[in-house]
């Protein structure tokens, strides 16, 4: 491969777009291939599908904050060290998802998971945040065609991963999951050594605050309110993994269980159970509600609106119609049946 380029504004544009495409190659395939062993972790670890869920969330929310923070930060600190981070990320993501051993217990090979999984993610985030800037800066009177080029690698990447799943199906997860460690070895020795592009915000001399100026409080409000939302909903499944305590269960799991006088840890005192059943299970632990029905118009069986009063009269008034379909599926499942006799019979 040539080092040289004849539209890059450096010697070694080229050798930086193949790198940075083998890097998202890299994060395509380990996406494809993660999201095709969950189910041999349902079945090494008892995972529900919560769990599992929220392990694959930590792919998502990662990603944001790669891609976040790497956008925020890139300009200061360099591509140079991001790449590195990326590589050094997606290293250690591996060596965490593989601390999930078989006969663990569930809570903690949900936590070597999840953790594995965010730190991958994080890892591609960042590259993201590496990769577009620095093609766009590399190649200025093309870019177009430069970063339609690079992010061909994440696609391609999921193929990879899905024929790698596919091919290795009856081996260990692990070793499935491993194979994206050779793209990405391959993009840190592409990376390694070489010189970077200052971007133009960091050759303009612009400061952070000048920078994030076109974000806006819309745009802040935003990243706020993902930022949150990771505290509540993902580090907290973690972290109650880690420590088995119940606090960080979630808000929203904590607020229902108290609402029924309960403990987070969803234990009942012989008092608290006897109150709930005076009061009535049901209306305790409020598993059942009431909504209006006092705007019910629907199409009756003549293809008209109507306005019922009650569900009984719905009930009345598709009696026949249901009992007349009730005929004609009884006489469709009489003549299937009877056709398969005779096909049995010759």
């Amino acid at each position: 491969m040539s080092n040289g380029s004849s539209e890059g504004i450096a010697s070694n544009a080229k050798r930086l777009l193949w790198a940075g495409f083998m890097a998202i190659l890299a994060a395509g395939i380990g996406f494809g291939i993660r999201g095709a062993i969950f189910g041999d972790w349902v079945k090494a670890f008892n995972f529900t599908g919560l769990e599992i869920g929220l392990i694959n969330g930590a792919g998502f929310t990662g990603f944001c904050f790669g891609i976040i923070i790497g956008g925020v930060i890139v300009d200061k600190v360099g591509y140079g060290k991001l790449v590195a981070a990326a590589f050094l990320f997606h290293v250690v993501s591996a060596l965490v998802t593989f601390g999930a051993k078989e006969g663990m217990d569930t809570k903690t090979a949900f936590v070597w998971l999840w953790s594995g999984t965010f730190l991958f993610a994080v890892a591609n985030g960042t590259l993201e945040a590496v990769a577009n800037p620095l093609v766009a800066t590399l190649f200025p009177k093309n870019r177009t065609h430069y970063l339609n080029i690079l992010h061909a690698s994440w696609p391609a990447g999921m193929v990879i991963g899905g024929f790698i799943h596919t091919g290795l199906a009856d081996k260990s997860w692990k070793l499935q999951l491993g194979c994206f460690l050779i793209p990405a070895v391959i993009y840190g020795v592409m990376f390694f050594g070489q010189a970077f592009p200052k971007s133009e915000a960091s050759a303009k001399g612009l400061s952070l605050g000048e920078m994030l100026r076109d974000v806006g409080i819309l745009g802040s409000a935003i990243v706020g309110l993902f930022i949150g939302l990771f505290f509540k909903d993902g580090l907290g499944p973690l972290l109650n993994g880690l420590t088995g305590n119940a606090f960080f269960a979630g808000a929203s799991v904590r607020e229902k269980l108290i609402a029924g006088g309960e403990e987070p840890l969803g234990t009942m005192t012989p008092e608290q159970m006897a109150d709930a059943l005076a009061t009535g299970l049901e209306k305790r632990f409020k598993m059942t509600t009431s909504i209006s029905i006092a705007n019910m118009n629907l199409f009756d069986p003549q293809g008209r609106i109507k306005h019922y009063e009650s569900p009984v009269d719905i009930i009345d008034d598709f009696y026949a119609l249901l009992l007349q379909h009730y005929g004609k599926r009884k006489d469709f499942l009489v003549d299937k049946l009877g056709r398969e006799l005779e096909r049995l019979e010759n």
